[in-house]
């Protein structure tokens, strides 16, 4: 009897999962906490996908929220399996990408105070030479801002920033708007709001090991499995993320 292609891959990956959960080695995926994203009590979008691919593969899991500097640290040295919502950098040597992305990102915004920054005329030309925090590690600086000649105040925690926002120890914030949320800065006349760049494909982002290769397969066949069963859109819908455009964002 001759299987479906498709079958054959459902048979495959069973066998892998069965073969890696006896091996009983425990993953560890890592975030930098996002509310409605990575929560801290293992809630959110992020957490919520991964343990839909992995938990049904009796895949064990250990979900941890760190300093987004940390998580890639450990992803890095091979001390964790994963780590959540990041670029694909094709030239990261140290990383393992899935074909699958997890979502498209929010707009990075920058956060400043009103008649501060000519944003109207120079946009991120308006940050030359100014002091210009966002959380360790993000890396804006290697990215969309590599032209930019700034200084860079690296902080813990989007609400550390705003703080020295407020105090005038910085001229400007970058974050996310979710980040920034609970922040009683953003509900006042006194700071603006402008989108720094457009959103792009977030990714689970794994070590080079050779058991990651196992993982990365588990995540690319059963990331559409997910959306078949409209499992993935319930996810998304759960934590009032906008399924639309990440089901718009497949093939870009």
């Amino acid at each position: 009897m001759r299987l479906k292609p498709w079958l054959v891959s459902v048979v495959l990956l069973m066998v892998t999962s069965v073969s890696y959960a006896s091996d009983s080695k425990r993953i560890k995926i890592v975030s930098q906490e996002w509310l409605g994203y990575t929560n801290s009590d293992g809630t959110g979008l992020y957490w919520e996908i991964v343990k839909a691919v992995f938990q049904p593969l009796n895949v064990p899991l250990t979900l941890e929220v760190l300093p987004w500097k940390r998580a890639k640290h450990l992803v890095r040295k091979q001390e964790a399996s994963a780590y959540l919502g990041d670029y694909f950098y094709p030239n990261a040597d140290a990383f393992l990408y899935p074909q699958w992305h997890l979502s498209v990102e929010e707009d990075v915004i920058v956060v400043f105070a009103r008649g501060s920054l000519d944003w109207e005329e120079q946009l991120l030309s308006s940050l030359v030479n100014k002091k210009v925090a966002w959380v360790r590690g993000y890396g804006f600086e290697k990215g969309f801002l590599k032209d930019i000649p700034l200084e860079l105040v690296e902080v813990d925690s989007a609400e550390q920033g705003m703080k020295l926002l407020k105090k005038g120890r910085v001229s400007a914030l970058i974050d996310y708007p979710s980040s920034m949320a609970s922040s009683e800065l953003l509900a006042t006349e006194e700071f603006v709001t402008e989108v720094a760049k457009k959103g792009e494909k977030l990714y689970v982002v794994f070590s080079n090991t050779e058991s990651s290769n196992t993982l990365i397969e588990m995540f690319d066949t059963h990331m559409p499995q997910l959306i078949q069963s409209g499992e993935l859109k319930q996810i998304y819908l759960t934590h009032g993320q906008d399924y639309e455009a990440y089901m718009s964002s497949i093939g870009e």
